[in-house]
């Protein structure tokens, strides 16, 4: 028996990723100052999103990687030190959204952060409450698409909150790489040994036809985690 086997690109939105992202974020400003870090960390990651499956669960495992957080901010009024706050995590984070578009040669990520706990601290009476769970979403809109397999980049932001509410700075590095092709389709002519073509008796006749079947799957025989929406062939 002949079989076909055929590495299938995926679509925009369901590709695996490996690849880190770091987030740092500093606020300065008449009420005080705060720094965040964030580093996240994935393995053939697979988003959260756009999968093509009937579901409204998306609780799943394999979007997951691991990472860290840390974050101390400080009150302040006229010079007067209020409270500070320090949190910190490390764990699961989350891959949610991977779109690369190629028609109009750009792409956006969505990661989430781990979880980061801690405390916050009153100076005043020495009062502490616990602060978080909280968790930090990192996005990455409209970049330009310069290699689809391999999305790579830093970006810094500065946000003016106006007068002397201060400044914002936001920086984001980040180095995705889209896994290699983990489903095949494999291509089955029927009776491909005994098959001979034969023409039709006129040129509105069909002659012989080969069926074949085709069957998707992923590397090595793994069982899929999405399904194909649409295949066109090209003869």
């Amino acid at each position: 028996m002949i079989y076909r086997r055929i590495n299938i690109p995926h679509s925009r939105g369901i590709s695996r990723w490996s690849g880190t992202i770091t987030f740092e974020e500093r606020y300065t400003g008449i009420t005080g100052k705060s720094e965040r870090h964030v580093s996240a960390s994935f393995i053939n990651a697979l988003p959260t999103l756009h999968r093509n499956i009937e579901t409204t669960d998306f609780n799943f495992t394999d979007d997951k990687g691991t990472g860290s957080v840390t974050y101390h901010g400080e009150t302040i009024i006229d010079g007067k030190k209020f409270g500070t706050t320090d949190c910190q995590g490390s764990g699961q984070t989350e891959l949610h959204e991977v779109v690369v578009d190629e028609t109009d040669n750009v792409y956006h990520f969505h990661v989430i952060g781990p979880a980061c706990s801690g405390t916050s601290v009153s100076t005043l009476d020495g009062k502490t409450e616990p602060y978080g769970p909280e968790f930090t979403d990192i996005t990455i809109s409209d970049r330009p698409l310069v290699n689809k397999d391999l999305l790579s980049g830093t970006k810094t932001d500065v946000v003016d909150l106006g007068g002397d509410l201060g400044t914002v700075t936001r920086t984001t590095t980040w180095n995705l790489e889209r896994s290699a092709n983990d489903v095949e389709l494999i291509i089955t002519p029927q009776n491909y040994d005994n098959w001979l073509p034969e023409p039709g008796k006129n040129e509105v006749t069909v002659g012989s036809v080969m069926n074949i079947s085709l069957k998707l799957q992923g590397r090595n025989g793994n069982p899929l985690s999405t399904k194909a929406k649409l295949l066109n062939f090209i003869f």
